[in-house]
């Protein structure tokens, strides 16, 4: 008995612009990172009233990961001056759903305080802020990845939204890019594949 055995044509060049190609996220060996979101801005913030929270002027960003199991690497850099010896200063980092109000069903995920004190001159410090913080966001309602059930990864139901805030504890102004450099707040977001 004769037994004949077909194999497919294989087209080498076919194989080679394959490999050439973009390789799918999900595909990326684990600890690969993603640029999932830059956000530049002029415009400057006036922490005026002590002890309250102000949100940064547009020191925030909408980000749609494209796997569950990622985590999220949130970047804001930014500069302050103050005006007239300000103390004690603090950060916070926000994260909620782009379809949910400013601080509606939000969730802290960054809290940092300073209690350092900065001049008795007219303009001092405190100079460059960097806050960075990690944050696996899928446990909220209505966040999904990439796969679920929308190709348009701009279409595919609630992003994440974190915005920052500030506050003093005394003083007088305490601005966020003063000069309203035109990247003077710079909000950066990566993902991380797990």
């Amino acid at each position: 008995m004769t037994v004949r055995i077909s194999k497919p044509s294989f087209n080498l060049r076919d194989k080679i612009s394959q490999l050439e190609s973009r390789v799918p996220f999900e595909r990326m060996p684990i600890g690969s990172v993603m640029l999932i979101g830059r956000r530049f801005t002029s415009n400057r913030t006036n922490i005026s009233s002590n002890h309250t929270w102000t949100t940064i002027s547009d020191c925030d960003i909408t980000v749609f990961p494209r796997l569950q199991s990622s985590l999220l690497e949130i970047e804001m850099v930014f500069s302050m001056e103050a005006q007239n010896a300000t103390s004690g200063i603090g950060f916070r980092i926000w994260r909620s759903r782009s379809s949910d109000a400013l601080g509606t069903n939000a969730n802290k995920i960054y809290d940092y305080h300073q209690h350092s004190h900065w001049g008795t001159g007219n303009w001092t410090g405190p100079g460059q802020i960097v806050l960075k913080v990690y944050d696996k966001p899928y446990n909220m309602t209505g966040i999904h990845d990439a796969d679920y059930g929308a190709t348009d990864v701009s279409n595919r139901g609630h992003g994440i939204f974190y915005y920052a805030q500030a506050y003093k504890e005394t003083g007088n102004n305490l601005y966020v890019n003063y000069g309203q450099d035109s990247e003077g707040t710079i909000v950066t977001v990566k993902e991380i594949r797990q």
